[in-house]
């Protein structure tokens, strides 16, 4: 697991940063630029990413779950999603939307925090709990992100049941 901590191919500091960034070009962008991100209300936003997170499950059904294994991003994408549907969501359901064991999804979802893309915060009814949330800045980054490349497959048709 540490080999494959260190062989990110996003150099491991620069990644908060990039995402920050990415949400900045997709927000800069000029609205009547026929390239540039479309209008999207969260709903939409929520249905593209929710059938990305399928497609995901699917292609591990039809190869194999260890092949095109990516827990930090599988986590990204669920607490972002929780995020949009007001959702809490512990540490635990946490590490079963990494899609890989408990303790592998605990060292990621730590490498997360080091790195200031998540944050713990105490569960108020049980203090022998907490729950994970996005940054503020990588919320951001995520939803550019999902602008620029999910809605606008779902404004195209690419995205199963759009219409």
């Amino acid at each position: 697991m540490t080999r494959l901590l260190n062989r990110d191919p996003i150099e491991p500091s620069r990644l908060g940063r990039w995402l920050r960034d990415l949400a900045n070009q997709v927000e800069a962008r000029d609205p009547s630029d026929p390239k540039g991100p479309r209008p999207f209300g969260t709903e939409q936003l929520r249905e593209a990413l929710r059938e990305h997170l399928r497609a995901r499950r699917a292609r591990e059904s039809l190869f194999g779950p260890d092949l095109f294994a990516d827990p930090a991003w599988d986590l990204l994408l669920d607490l972002l999603l929780s995020d949009l549907d007001r959702r809490t969501v512990s540490i635990s359901s946490a590490c079963l939307a990494a899609a890989v064991p408990s303790t592998t999804a605990l060292r990621w979802i730590s490498l997360l925090e080091k790195r200031d893309l998540v944050r713990r915060v105490a569960n108020p009814a049980d203090r022998r709990s907490s729950y994970l949330i996005l940054a503020s800045g990588t919320r951001d980054a995520l939803i550019g992100w999902c602008r620029q490349y999910l809605l606008n497959d779902l404004m195209e048709g690419g995205i199963a049941g759009a219409s």
